[in-house]
């Protein structure tokens, strides 16, 4: 026993005593989820027989461990795993912004001494610009005009330059005060610097091996958005799927596999417990002390970025947890990062000339954008429509064809699926959205516009889509263009029970709606005990385009709740009636440039001494 005590004593011994090998890896692949990323790394190295100690470096710092996965070829074997955190020295960190900001200080002096000496140019400009007293008589008006030529020649030219010159200085100064910041967000926090890999492997004979490592990361995410394309009514549905990629794990995704799921890794599933039902008087005080249900289960580390319509980062915004006194700013590419508290519900995000946000806290990463103050009545599309090329703002507009999806695979699991792209990808670590167009479907569906004129006197064109399941929607926006025309914004993706799933394109000015009360139905009259009112409403729609369109108009009446109440339908030009709803529907194929009415009459009666507003 002593002997074989001594014998692991020994191994221990000689094996701490093997020099370790550092190699690099090189990211293989990348599954991007909504919240997250797991990434998939190769690795190459020469293993002498015996024991071998590995170690891969220029890790991203916040590597999960427990989500660390490693494959090694046939004829090695793991023994073991760790990583070892190296964190940056903080005054190296202040010493290399301080050469940076002694750079820039020297730039600003530069730009200065150019800006006095423009300026002096122009004096001078200015004291000669006065014509001769003697140009009477020896001037002509051809010489007076040249002179005037060549001074404004020569004065445009040099309040070009020193404008340029503010320009630069301008830059400059943002470049510092920038830096200022940023170097004192560094120098407060604690923890920057890469993670190390270091692996302890055994080799029957000196070989070269593949390692493969598998990790999880949450500092990277995607989100869907759609655009919706038709030509016109008669032709098919185009559905566009694209991805908005971002990443900031600390190093650049070049030349990557990349596949986007709908996975959650990071979500909770246990299985709920359905305690008994109890029931017993008295117990309206449960009420008050069931448990509260955190509809924002958010917290821990939250990362974002902050830009603004532009997409531009705002450096040093405020990002303030609503009601607390915990907060932050942006760095020098607007992103921050901070721990939320449970509980905590909202952001406050501000910054000088923009309009304060209060934003959610119900992801791990936040993309937030900001509207400037004064850009306020004239922003009326935000969020990804306006990131589309070509897209005005304001109005109908133009908008470029979109460009043909990359080759894309799906693949399918019992719980989620993921879009396999078959090209090589780059993804800066930068926290820029990535745009990237998944996969294009041409889909079948029958279009039909509906009108509420009670709620609202336009007629929506929809699309009627069988089978919707098929198509893998995942919730998110949708950018409308019809006839190559961008026309607005919709959702698509929700949960839907029904086996037809209806998209709403937009409203149609080419289809006029009007609801009117006919004033002759608005008295009321009393017959004995009672008071009867009648209401009749007419609506009307007008087709003035050039084609037939079919119409879906959905009209109410009133249901009663009491049965001193009496509701009797009077007129209903032939609609559908849901009793239980109090539901009128009409379906019409309305030629063009014509005309149809639909009638909507209906009698209340009441006791006189009891008040009733019917509408």
């Amino acid at each position: 026993m002593r002997t074989v005590s001594l014998s692991i004593l020994m191994l221990l011994f000689l094996y701490t005593n093997i020099p370790a090998q550092t190699i690099d890896s090189r990211i293989k692949k990348v599954t991007v989820y909504n919240e997250g990323a797991t990434i998939t790394r190769n690795a190459n190295c020469q293993l002498r027989s015996g024991l071998n100690e590995i170690v891969i470096k220029n890790l991203p710092l916040s590597i999960d461990e427990s989500s660390l996965r490693i494959s090694v070829s046939q004829g090695a074997t793991l023994l073991s795993e760790k990583v070892h955190r190296e964190y940056f020295d903080i005054q190296k960190i202040n010493t290399y912004y301080d050469s940076l900001l002694l750079i820039i200080e020297d730039s600003l002096e530069v730009v200065k001494i150019r800006q006095e000496v423009i300026s002096g140019q122009i004096d001078i400009l200015n004291i000669n610009q006065e014509i001769p007293s003697s140009y009477n008589s020896t001037w002509d008006y051809q010489d007076i005009f040249k002179l005037s030529q060549e001074y404004g020649k020569q004065m445009t030219l040099l309040q070009k330059s020193l404008l340029q010159l503010k320009i630069i200085e301008r830059g400059w100064a943002n470049k510092k005060n920038a830096l200022i910041k940023q170097k004192s967000i560094e120098g407060n926090q604690s923890k920057i610097g890469e993670s190390h890999l270091r692996l302890s492997l055994s080799s029957e004979s000196s070989r070269s091996i593949d390692i493969e490592i598998d990790y999880f990361i949450d500092e990277a995410g995607w989100s869907p958005s759609y655009d919706l394309r038709t030509s016109d009514i008669n032709s098919q549905l185009k559905i566009i799927y694209k991805a908005a990629v971002f990443q900031n794990t600390g190093e650049d995704w070049n030349k990557i596999n990349l596949s986007l799921s709908n996975a959650e890794p990071t979500a909770d599933f246990s299985l709920p417990n359905l305690n008994r039902y109890q029931l017993d008087f008295n117990n309206y005080y449960n009420y008050n002390t069931k448990p509260k249900i955190n509809n924002n289960p958010i917290y821990g580390r939250v990362r974002g970025f902050v830009r603004d319509v532009s997409n531009e980062p705002l450096i040093g915004a405020n990002v303030m947890i609503e009601g607390t006194s915990i907060g932050t700013i942006t760095d020098i590419d607007g992103s921050f990062s901070i721990y939320v508290p449970k509980g905590s519900q909202f952001f406050e995000v501000s910054y000088t000339g923009y309009n304060k946000e209060r934003v959610a806290i119900n992801q791990n990463n936040l993309n937030i954008k900001l509207i400037t103050s004064e850009l306020l009545d004239e922003v009326v599309v935000t969020g990804l429509a306006s990131r589309a090329s070509g897209v005005s703002i304001r109005g109908y507009s133009s908008i470029e064809v979109a460009q043909e999806a990359i080759p894309t695979q799906i693949t399918k699991s019992q719980t989620s699926f993921s879009y396999d792209i078959d090209v090589l990808y780059d993804i800066p670590s930068s926290g820029e959205e990535q745009s990237v167009i998944i996969k294009t479907t041409d889909v079948d569906v029958q279009y039909e516009y509906i009108t509420m004129p009670k709620l609202s006197e336009h007629a929506y064109l929809t699309a009627r889509i069988k089978d919707w399941q098929k198509l893998d929607l995942l919730y998110g926006p949708a950018n409308i263009i019809i006839d190559n025309r961008y026309s607005g914004k919709t959702y698509i993706g929700e949960e839907q029970i029904n086996d037809d799933y209806i998209l709403s394109l937009g409203k149609d000015d080419k289809i006029i709606v009007r609801r009117e009360l006919k004033k002759d139905f608005e008295k009321k009259k009393w017959t004995g005990n009672n008071i009867v009112e009648t209401r009749h409403w007419v609506t009307s729609i007008q087709n003035n385009r050039t084609t037939p369109v079919k119409i879906k108009v959905l009209d109410q009446y009133p249901i009663s709740q009491n049965n001193a109440i009496k509701v009797e339908l009077k007129q209903h030009d032939g609609a559908e009636i849901n009793k239980d709803e109090g539901l009128l529907t009409w379906f019409t194929d309305l030629e063009p440039l014509s005309q149809s009415f639909y009638n909507n009459k209906y009698e209340v009666k009441y006791p006189k001494n009891r008040n009733l507003l019917i509408d």
